[in-house]
């Protein structure tokens, strides 16, 4: 055969390949679009934007009216109270998720050889932390070395883990932790640091510490009331919300912009103590007005956004989760 006409046959059949393909996609499209097609119809249509929210009401009304829902209050007051019955599910879910269906409930032997674990692994961090970098706000253990959230450093890791360290029955790492804090640690100095995470960890370890020393401690508690005036000045913006950051050593009116709601709503349970154990009621008054300020605020079917502006005392964006 000559070679013209073999080159011509075989674009024949290249051409015929690649429609015979083209077929067989087009094919294959259409069937993967049916089960679309018939899965949309199913699904109802989303409403506009600006219907979206009179969508949404009407959906949390007909929840409203559902019956395991009726016996919740309306408006989930402070004063509300569970029942009996409420009780008692609740501590069923917490049996089952102790232990689910696949496991055994481990013997008082198997607790205590656990807690002996915990015991000696907390035993075994604190070693590496008193011997690399003790006092220091954070310890890296893979390099053994510690840094500090201010040039002085506010004892933030012996905070911390001053009460755990109690409970743990580790009364000579308790000491170690509690010397620090009470004869190096100065909070008058110069630096930023996390307004809501000083609280709850130094604020926090210093009462919490306080407390289980049977309030005897006098030294931590001075220490508390020091740390806590310098963060509740936090608290002086024209709506109450604070910032983010708090300023150790500032007279002035903090700047605020938008703040976290999660955090500035969970600061109440250390400064309510730490005015209860002054008497300087002051502490808790400015962390209850972020409460008032959050009450007042316009919401969303009882939901909030994670922000809220210092500046106004409303919240602001549209972002609503389970955490923070």
């Amino acid at each position: 055969m000559p070679v013209h006409k073999w080159a011509a046959r075989r674009r024949r059949w290249l051409v015929a390949l690649a429609v015979l393909a083209a077929l067989l996609f087009l094919y294959a499209g259409r069937r993967q679009q049916q089960p679309q097609q018939q899965q949309q119809q199913q699904r109802p249509a989303l409403a506009p934007d600006k219907e979206q929210p009179a969508a949404v009401r009407r959906r949390f009304r007909t929840l409203e009216q559902d019956p395991a829902l009726s016996q919740w209050p309306a408006d989930l007051s402070v004063d509300w109270q569970a029942s009996s019955a409420q009780l008692a599910e609740l501590d069923t879910i917490i049996q089952a998720a102790r232990c689910g269906p696949r496991c055994q409930p481990a013997s008082s032997a198997d607790w205590r050889h656990r807690q002996q674990q915990v015991v000696r692994a907390t035993q075994l961090a604190w070693a590496a932390y008193a011997r690399d970098a003790l006092g220091c706000d954070e310890y890296m253990p893979l390099s053994h070395r510690g840094r500090n959230f201010t040039h002085l450093g506010i004892g933030y890791l012996a905070a911390d883990a001053l009460d755990t360290l109690w409970l743990m029955g580790l009364r000579a790492e308790y000491a170690q932790a509690r010397g620090f804090l009470a004869h190096q640690v100065t909070f008058d100095q110069r630096g930023a640091v996390s307004l809501f995470e000083t609280t709850i960890r130094v604020l926090g370890g210093l009462l919490s510490a306080y407390h289980w020393s049977g309030e005897s401690d006098t030294r931590l508690l001075v220490l508390a009331d020091q740390l806590g005036a310098r963060l509740a000045r936090s608290f002086n913006t024209s709506t109450g919300i604070p910032p983010e950051t708090a300023i150790l050593r500032s007279d002035g009116i903090p700047f605020a912009g938008d703040c976290s709601t999660s955090e500035s709503a969970t600061l109440q349970l250390e400064f309510r103590y730490l005015a209860k154990l002054t008497g300087n009621l002051e502490y808790r008054r400015q962390a209850d007005r972020v409460i008032d300020v959050m009450l007042a605020a316009p919401k969303f079917a009882g939901l909030v956004p994670t922000r809220i502006s210092a500046t106004t005392g409303l919240f602001t964006g549209r972002d609503i989760s389970l955490g923070s």
